[in-house]
């Protein structure tokens, strides 16, 4: 019989995190494991993709951030399901809910993993006591970088010998484009000699793009056939709207929304960036990388672990406008040294980032973690 494998998330929104953990279950040997997901809140789009698959979804458990019936809805279900292992993702309810209700059913195995992290020398932590509290019956706490580990023992305090790092992943096999580019550019009624720029994140305010556009403001004074693409969606729309009138940007931006279709929108770029002030591992540069686009991001936490710089992509430095605009140019006038950069981005990915290691690291933690409670 496989092992239950139970998920604490808050949604399955289209997010980076999200989708990494719908491709790890569409992937994990259903042979030895039988996972199901529960939303606290909403389910969000990708609960269906995971549905579809035959996996379990739970979702709305958790009524307000101090709703104290969630423990019994939660208690309800792992008793149901006879878990054998519960793993809570990311920061705040979800993973201090999920955990505690695990510790009270008696849940063999209890992971966390923390999605985010702070900058070194910060005064506050972003991690909670109640959290912390909870540090002793977990087993591991599962970090995508070697930089969010040193992180979560400096400045969090978390004990060294609970922290796991498991890099994420890509499917390479399933990230592909499936239309020929010139016919994505002529849907999306875009020049052919214009250089193409993108940006896949939500349009929230943590993913920087403000910084993007004022960046943009000075590659467009200097070169006018360039058009920036913004993939993706989020409160921040209106506002960042308001900004592209402000800096008289015109139709060198593009609002394309949330998209279906990033294989195909990412295969006409000339280069992928990220602007974020703080990242832990964006799958974003994943992405780009898997179809050969040079990455300019910023010098932030799990950032240079994904990239080396000048080798595949540039880094700049963060929050610094006029660098991350110095690092584009420096790409658009030099296609060659571009091309080059995305090529061995691509054999990296292959390498180190491809969603079958991933799930294998994860399948050898489970089974290990397993081995130790005499269940394997």
């Amino acid at each position: 019989m496989p092992y239950k494998v139970m998920f604490v998330v808050t949604s399955l929104i289209i997010g980076g995190a999200e989708r990494q953990l719908v491709q790890l279950l569409s992937r994990i040997s259903r042979k030895d494991f039988e996972p199901l997901v529960v939303c606290l809140k909403e389910p969000g789009v990708l609960a269906a993709e995971l549905i579809q698959r035959d996996i379990p979804v739970y979702s709305r458990l958790l009524r307000n951030k101090y709703d104290l019936r969630v423990i019994p809805r939660l208690l309800s279900i792992i008793r149901k399901e006879k878990i054998h292992i519960l793993w809570a993702r990311s920061l705040g309810d979800k993973l201090f809910w999920g955990r505690l209700a695990g510790k009270l059913a008696g849940v063999p195995v209890i992971l966390g993993s923390i999605h985010f992290m702070g900058s070194k020398g910060q005064k506050k932590s972003i991690i909670g006591p109640l959290n912390k509290s909870l540090t002793p019956f977990t087993d591991r706490i599962i970090a995508v970088s070697e930089n969010q580990k040193q992180y979560l023992i400096e400045e969090e305090g978390l004990p060294p010998g609970k922290i796991v790092v498991v890099f994420n992943g890509i499917d390479l096999e399933a990230f592909k484009p499936t239309r020929d580019p010139q016919e994505v550019k002529k849907q999306l009624d875009l020049p052919k000699d214009y250089a193409l720029i993108g940006q896949t994140a939500k349009l929230r305010p943590e993913k920087g793009h403000r910084l993007l556009l004022q960046a943009a403001k000075g590659v467009v004074q200097q070169k006018q056939k360039v058009i920036f693409l913004l993939i993706g969606d989020g409160p921040e729309r209106p506002a960042l709207e308001d900004a592209c009138r402000t800096l008289k940007l015109g139709s060198a931006i593009r609002f394309l929304g949330d998209r279906n279709d990033l294989p195909d929108l990412i295969n006409i770029l000339d280069m992928g960036t990220l602007s974020s002030p703080m990242e832990t591992f964006p799958n974003a540069l994943l992405e780009y990388m898997a179809l050969a686009k040079p990455v300019i991001a910023p010098n932030i936490g799990g950032v240079p672990e994904i990239i080396t710089d000048q080798a595949h992509g540039l880094l700049f430095s963060p929050g610094e406008a006029g660098s991350l605009e110095k690092s584009i140019l420096e790409l658009l006038a030099d296609p060659e040294k571009a091309k080059q950069m995305g090529e061995a981005g691509a054999k990296r990915v292959g390498n180190l980032f491809s969603l079958e290691m991933n799930v294998k690291k994860i399948e050898q933690l489970f089974f290990t973690l397993l081995s130790e409670k005499g269940l394997h």
